[in-house]
């Protein structure tokens, strides 16, 4: 073939429309990197067409990003309204640096890599089965790492005849990748374990209130339970005792199905710290003759009925199922060391290692960085020619509510005609059905707002719904509105942001619209 007769070599530079040897850009680092453009309307690839096949390279110099004064550059969201494409050109290394054309039908290809940088390290974006993770390239980062995603280019003709190679920058992505536990602990402290903070969120914490950051000892003073009115509060207990036994079914189904009444439930290994649980559930007295694993046993038995529809809410309906006075979590609260041990043997007893956590691809970290760098391969060579480019400029991605956004702008109407005859004329166009357990919580609120609802013509026979009830847009509408203006008043005595909420615009009259 010919590559094994005359050595050829290639390289990637910045397009070619922006090259000005007589200023010596050849002899400029940034010429052997590719470039980040910016696009600024939803039409963006139209945009990228204008101005890469212009006659001259204003269009295009005007959308190529340059470094901010920190070196690193700043890339916003589409929802902000900015798209980015990488660009570059394949030459030859050979004086005029001819285009290398890529012959598809040979195996040839372009792509890029996405890289994130740590502490001067780069680390690819890998795929290995269902499992994707950045892993480091080492000390050679001009090579594509195995599995490495790879992220598609194409070729267009530039104004001066020439080819470009770009791709469109994924700076918004929903993937996640796992970290071991192991990585997340702080050196000397065991992994921390998911699976135990989970019953900690959906049990213990509701009772024992959250742990301060600095001490870790739990505030009592604002547990959940003890902020439910009393009317609530055996309910509330009740689908608590249920969260934890849901817990256990999934966890350690075998200290479910021993709570239950089966003898022989228990498996190996770790027979002996899930047997460790149940002691200590039993422990824990209960008022009526009880204590917390009969509790448990108990919620589990009748576990059905608790969720089904509508539930099981009111001291009347949780009594006939059993559930007296003594599930009331409140009245007779759990002792607070009782349920941090209780997390400790549910941490000796899980199996298996500590799951790992996911985090998302990209970062939300504001000194989260990444480069590009683009890829020929040339798959019929053997091994396959990869020429992979130097990195692109530093960039991190804009998190979404960044104040430095370009945010598209948004108008909105509100009614003009606000009197009482143009009220009149608003179409009851917006219709909530209120089916009757939602009946049954408005019947809770006193004064005119329920007498709103009971308008005997809005009575529906439908199976399940009590009311359908039909109100204005645009009266719906300005009560939010008014309700906005309330709330951003009040709240300024906490976060003082009325300067810098609104920005008013008078109109002439003979102007609006």
């Amino acid at each position: 073939m010919v590559s094994a007769l005359v050595a050829q070599s290639f390289d990637w530079l910045m397009p070619s429309p922006l090259w000005d040897f007589a200023a010596g850009d050849h002899r400029r680092p940034e010429f052997f990197q590719p470039i980040l453009v910016e696009l600024k309307t939803d039409d963006f690839m139209g945009e990228w067409f204008s101005a890469s096949r212009a006659p001259g390279a204003e269009k295009l110099r005007a959308i190529a990003l340059a470094p901010g004064l920190d070196g690193v550059t700043k890339l916003f969201l589409p929802v902000h309204g900015r798209y980015y494409l990488v660009a570059a050109s394949l030459c030859c290394r050979i004086p005029g640096f001819p285009d290398r054309a890529i012959a598809a039908g040979d195996g040839d290809s372009v792509f890029f890599l996405l890289r994130r940088r740590i502490d001067g390290d780069e680390l690819a974006w890998v795929e290995d089965g269902d499992e994707r993770r950045w892993v480091t390239t080492g000390p050679a980062p001009r090579r594509v790492m195995t599995g490495e995603v790879r992220q598609p280019m194409a070729s267009s003709e530039a104004g001066n005849g020439r080819s470009i190679a770009f791709g469109y920058v994924p700076v918004a992505s929903g993937e996640t990748w796992k970290v071991p536990a192991a990585e997340l602990a702080d050196a000397g402290d065991d992994p921390p374990d998911l699976r135990v903070e989970e019953l900690g969120s959906r049990f213990t914490e509701p009772l024992t209130g959250p742990a301060d950051p600095v001490t870790g000892v739990p505030d009592g003073a604002n547990a959940a339970i003890k902020l439910a009115r009393t009317d609530q509060a055996r309910t509330i207990s009740v689908y608590l005792l249920l969260e934890a036994w849901e817990y256990f079914e999934r966890y350690l189904p075998d200290v479910a199905a021993a709570m239950a009444g089966d003898g022989t439930a228990l498996s190996q290994p770790g027979a002996a710290a899930k047997q460790a649980i149940l002691d200590h559930l039993a422990s824990i007295a209960r008022p009526g003759s009880m204590n917390l694993r009969q509790a448990l046993a108990h919620v589990g038995a009748n576990a059905a009925a608790l969720n089904a529809e509508g539930g099981v809410e009111g001291d009347p309906a949780l009594g006939v199922l059993g559930f007296h006075s003594g599930y009331d979590l409140k009245a007779n609260p759990i002792a607070t060391t009782a349920l941090l041990t209780l997390l400790d043997r549910v941490r000796a007893a899980l199996p298996g290692e500590p799951p790992a956590l996911e985090l998302p691809k990209l970062s939300p970290r504001a000194d989260a960085e990444y480069v590009i760098r683009a890829v020929y391969e040339r798959a019929d060579c053997t091994p396959p020619q990869q020429v992979v480019s130097l990195p692109s400029q530093v960039f991190r991605i804009a998190p979404f509510f960044d104040p430095d956004a370009p945010w598209r702008p948004v108008r909105i109407p509100l009614p003009a005609d606000v009197s009482i005859a143009g009220m009149r004329k608003a179409t009851k166009n917006v219709s909530f059905m209120l089916s009757e357990a939602m009946q049954r919580k408005m019947d809770s609120v006193t004064g005119q707002e329920t007498a709103l609802l009971k308008d005997s013509a809005s009575i529906s026979e439908s199976p399940g719904i009590a009311f359908i009830c039909s109100f204005s847009l645009q009266i719906v509408f300005i009560v939010a509105f008014m309700l906005l203006i309330i709330f951003v008043v009040v709240l300024n005595l906490v976060f003082w942001w009325m300067a810098f909420f609104k920005i008013c615009l008078p109109i002439p009259k003979r102007l609006a619209p």
